[in-house]
Parts: structure tokens; sequence; C-alpha cells
């Protein structure tokens, strides 16, 4: 931002206000950013489903919940699992 700022012929030129809010929009533009949220099933499975849903055999959260709720799987259960989406159900 500091060479987009120094390559800028009328920045020295604008009032304080209008400085600020190019430094605000050009930050904005041209910086990363993420985001860090808890890792829980349901995240994991939205993210899984937006990368690529056919990977997922398009399964979304409400939907392995369902699978889990009708299996009767609750912590600590001991269970048998053959599934084919990535580890989603097991993980």
């Amino acid at each position: 931002i500091s060479n987009l700022v120094s390559n800028s012929s009328t920045f020295h030129t604008k009032t304080s206000f209008s400085q600020k809010k190019y430094l605000t929009r050009k930050s904005q533009k041209h910086q990363p950013r993420c985001r860090i949220i808890r890792c829980t099933p349901a995240s994991v499975t939205s993210a899984l489903y937006l990368k690529d849903s056919r990977r997922l055999m398009n399964l979304r959260e409400d939907t392995v919940g369902q699978i889990l709720s009708y299996g009767n799987v609750y912590p600590g259960s001991r269970v048998l699992v053959f599934e084919s989406t990535l580890g989603v159900l097991t993980g």
C-alpha cells in the first residue's frame, strides 16, 4: 500500500479525510484477510461442501446431522461406519 501511495500523483493533494478513505479502500482491496473460526463438525462440513460438494456426495451439514441421528450415534458410542465422504461422518 505504501507503494501505491508513493506512486499516486494526487495523494498528497487530497484532504486528510480523503487520504484516510483512500488508504482504507486500498487496504481492503490489496491486503489478504482471513477469519479464524472454531473447528466443529458443522464448520468442516460446510467448508468442504463449499469447496467441492461432489466429493462430499452433496451432503450438507443438516443431512450429516440427520444421518447421525437416524443411526443413533452419540458421543462415546461405538459404531461401525463405511463411508466415502472424505471422513466427514467419522471425523
